[in-house]
Order: structure tokens, then sequence, then C-alpha cells
């Protein structure tokens, strides 16, 4: 078990995550804070869309061009098995089994991989990444929609038992509050009203739809919560992405909160 000091550090840490009502900005706050509990070098958080696509992403420490990368190339090659969408499905389906711990940390040691591949060679050996902590977020049907890793540097040493059970009680918890968003609404009809009233030139649908966005839906969930189908809410977003000139559902999403904040609510 924790010691006393790691018990007040995941109970400060949990406080703080706790403090945020937007699951993008929730998942950004933990990710940046969760370094009190375990150290790391670098980190990353994919987020997920239906399918296990990777929709956006937050990083720490980490270049877009590294990232850009691995989706673009490296994901792709040795038979795509470091692929991100890969890696969620697998992980899904052992979740679903019972045959992996739901919140137990997955450690990955580089140097147990193979190096003779691509992706070793011109992806991994040069960030000289050694251990890698990966643990997921998910919704209320099971799926996952965030994807963490916690990434240590050749120089640093491997994870410890302690920091593996910090963070699993730590995954437990982000998880029940992530999975939150999607059963408590933190906008209400108060927030409808000035979503229609910020000068945003939304129209009733569009508003409707950026309701269930920023309570954390995917498109398909949107969609069956207002009797659409999917490609119509797409291409509602599409739409607000270029009445509000963003080009993707974290700008998106920013905007829509500013608006709120803009109107005092």
């Amino acid at each position: 078990m924790p010691t006393r000091h790691g018990w007040e550090r995941l109970h400060a840490f949990l406080s703080r995550c706790g403090q945020v009502h937007v699951p993008h900005d929730f998942v950004c706050t933990a990710l940046s804070s969760i370094d009190a509990l375990v150290p790391y070098d670098q980190a990353r958080a994919y987020f997920l869309d239906d399918d296990f696509t990777v929709y956006d992403e937050f990083l720490m420490g980490v270049s877009k061009k590294i990232t850009r990368d691995y989706h673009e190339t490296y994901a792709d090659v040795d038979e795509s098995a470091y692929s991100t969408t890969r890696i969620a499905r697998e992980w899904s389906y052992l979740f679903a089994k019972g045959s992996r711990p739901l919140y137990e940390p997955v450690i990955m040691d580089w140097e147990r991989e193979p190096h003779g591949t691509r992706f070793y060679r011109e992806h991994l050996a040069k960030q000289r990444l050694r251990f890698c902590m990966g643990f997921c977020l998910f919704d209320l049907e099971g799926r996952i929609r965030v994807l963490c890793t916690l990434d240590r540097l050749e120089r640093s040493g491997r994870y410890t038992a302690s920091e593996c059970e910090l963070m699993g009680l730590a995954n437990r918890a982000l998880d029940a509050m992530y999975r939150n968003f999607y059963v408590q609404p933190p906008i209400d009809h108060v927030n409808a009203i000035a979503l229609g009233t910020s000068g945003l030139s939304l129209t009733p649908r569009e508003v409707e739809v950026s309701k269930l966005m920023l309570r954390g839906l995917s498109a398909k969930g949107i969609a069956g919560a207002l009797g659409i189908s999917t490609p119509t809410v797409r291409k509602h977003i599409a739409n607000m992405h270029k009445k509000l000139g963003v080009s993707g559902q974290a700008g998106l999403i920013r905007k829509l909160n500013s608006a709120l904040l803009s109107k005092g609510v």
C-alpha cells in the first residue's frame, strides 16, 4: 500500500483534476500534474474516436513532428505492431475478457522489443526511449476513449512497484471521473441559451450538437442522443469548424467554452 506521503500526493492530485469539468481539459490537467505521483521525461495523451482512430492528442515534452512521423509513417510499418489503433483494440479485447487488469498500468520495456525493426531504428532509438507506462480512460460502454503514456528515456530508471501501485489507484479514480462526463452534463439549459446568444451564429441544431460535444460524447453518441445519423453530426461539426475558423475538435471545444465564459456562464 502507498505510504502516508503517497496517499497525500494522490489526494492532492485527484483534487486538482476534480476541479476541471471539460473532458479534454481534464485529461490535459491530469497528464500535466501526474508527475507528482509518477515522474516522467515526456508524456502523451491520444484521444480516440469510436473506431479507435486518433482525432486529437496532448503532448508533454514530445514534439509534434515526432508524433506526426509516428502516425503517418512508423505506426504502419512492421505489421503495425505499435499502432495506437491496434494497441487500443487489443487492450479493449483483453480488458473485456478480463485477462488484463483494467486499471493496472501497462509497462513497456523497449529493450525487450525487437531492435531490428524500422520502427525501433528510426523512431524509438532516435528518441532514446526506454520505458513507457500506459493507461486508459473509458466511456460508459467500456470503449477506450483516451490512451496515455508516460515515457522515460535511457537516462532514467525503470518504474518501481510503488509507482505502479499509485498509478493504478490514480487510474481507477481518473476513469470514474472521466466516465461521469457522459452522465453528468457540465452545461445546463442556461448554457444552451448562452451558446445560442453568444454571437457564434450557430443554428439550433448546431447548439444541440455543441452541448453534447461539451459533455464529451463522440459523433456516434451525439447521433444516438439526437436521433440523427453520424454523417449528419459530422456535417454539423464541419460547418461549425468553418464558421468559427478552427481546424480540429479541440479548437472547436475551446471556442465554445470561451463563448460560455464570455457570457459569464
